[in-house]
């Protein structure tokens, strides 16, 4: 979760380069033009736990790249995604 982040974007770049197959959420599908071609790109978001579910499918391993780094953020949010 979290792949078009400055964290989420480097790790699935080494990730594909360590050779693993790899699949990134997005919140929106334009997010996913900062991903290489090759990495499989699910739309979901944090507060979607279905299409989390649905994503995270056939995973073996998740890695949680999300954040929000918003300074007009509640702390309810800033606690609940971070």
């Amino acid at each position: 979760m979290g792949g078009t982040g400055f964290v989420g974007s480097r790790l699935c770049r080494s990730l594909l380069d360590a050779g693993y197959r790899v699949r990134a959420t997005v919140r929106d599908s334009a997010g996913a033009r900062v991903l290489p071609s090759d990495v499989e790109v699910c739309v979901a978001s944090l507060s979607d736990p279905p299409a989390l579910a649905r994503a995270a499918q056939g995973c073996t391993v998740a890695f949680l790249c999300a954040g929000v780094n918003d300074d007009a953020a509640s702390d309810r949010v800033l606690r609940w995604v971070n």
